[in-house]
């Protein structure tokens, strides 16, 4: 999830406000500090920007989790194979030792 910090409010040498706030995203490894004259403009970008990549997150882990479940399903199908040779070889063995009685 993203994170966002706290607007800040620094002031210029004439004394005009001036705006400022991170934003950051763990899992994504992303940081953006966000600034700018009016207050409403750089929470709406900062919200905007959270957003953007809370739903970056969203889709790779969505994709992440699809590829997990394409190769456990390959597994369970591998282990499927294995078994039935070995359920097969079983089989067969049991019909040689029959036919030999």
């Amino acid at each position: 999830m993203s994170r966002l910090g706290a607007l800040r409010t620094t002031y210029t040498a004439k004394g005009l406000p001036r705006y400022e706030r991170e934003v950051t995203h763990g899992e994504l490894s992303k940081y953006q500090l966000i600034r700018g004259t009016d207050a409403n403009v750089v929470n709406a970008r900062s919200h905007a920007k959270a957003t953007e990549w809370d739903l970056a997150w969203a889709k790779r882990a969505a994709a992440d989790a699809r590829r997990q479940e394409r190769e456990d399903a390959a597994r369970d199908v591998e282990a499927k194979k294995a078994n039935a040779v070995e359920r097969t070889a079983e089989a067969v063995s049991a019909i040689e030792s029959l036919q030999a009685i």
